[in-house]
């Protein structure tokens, strides 16, 4: 009962410090304050840390000795390659929910990406993230894998509830992201499991001619994506 509850209180914790950060309260760098979340929350300082030692794992927060906790400032290399674990983890989780994405996902997908469609012809994003999270979940929770699924779930987590800046990203973007789920779901009704894997993880995400999407995203000086890329190719030779 002591572990259910340790875990409760952890992902309490958790959506606690994501609130505080998508809302500017607390930065990347910043040390949590530790009491205001014990007086909020009604927990102890041992569950704390505890959890905070579990964060700490995950890599959402480091323990520095006569700092305290502190939220991670990841450098821009981390999170382009957490995104490249995140595209290759998911894009093998839908090329084994391929069929049952087909059987039991299809309509919703389709459903999001009409009603996403509509907004943005009247140049509204502002639904753009929320129902980007709703689409690829439909399709994530059809994999048969949970090994996988749960792998996927983290590496997600990593990058998307701990932004740069407000992920609604600029109507260009968005545009082309959606265009790209649309050819998913045709490539669900016509195509084949790999088919679906080689288009999310080289197209969806992919890097080639999206270097100032990540750019924006992590507001990064222009450019810097295509350094990035450069030097990952050289180090091929």
């Amino acid at each position: 009962m002591e572990l259910i509850r340790n875990e409760s209180i952890r992902k309490q914790l958790y959506a606690f410090i994501k609130e505080k950060l998508n809302s500017g309260e607390i930065r990347r760098g910043e040390a949590i304050n530790q009491k205001e979340i014990l007086e909020t929350l009604g927990i102890s300082k041992t569950p704390f840390r505890d959890c905070m030692i579990q964060l700490e794992a995950e890599g959402i927060v480091s323990i520095i000795p006569c700092k305290g906790v502190v939220v991670r400032d990841r450098p821009f290399e981390e999170l382009i390659e957490l995104n490249e674990i995140a595209g290759s983890l998911e894009s093998s989780a839908l090329e084994a929910a391929f069929y049952s994405i087909r059987d039991n996902a299809l309509e919703g997908m389709t459903s999001i990406v009409n009603e996403v469609s509509s907004m943005l012809d009247n140049d509204d994003t502002s639904m753009c993230y929320a129902k980007n999270i709703d689409f690829h979940m439909l399709m994530i929770n059809e994999c048969p894998n949970q090994a996988l699924k749960a792998a996927v779930l983290k590496y997600r987590d990593l990058i998307l509830d701990f932004p740069a800046k407000d992920l609604n990203i600029n109507l260009k973007w968005e545009r082309i992201f959606w265009r790209e789920h649309k050819q998913m779901i045709d490539i669900i009704k016509d195509g084949d499991p790999k088919s679906l894997f080689n288009f999310s993880k080289y197209i969806h995400w992919g890097w080639e001619d999206k270097e100032e999407y990540f750019d924006e995203l992590y507001l990064v000086k222009f450019g810097t994506m295509k350094k990035y890329m450069a030097s990952r190719y050289e180090r091929r030779f």
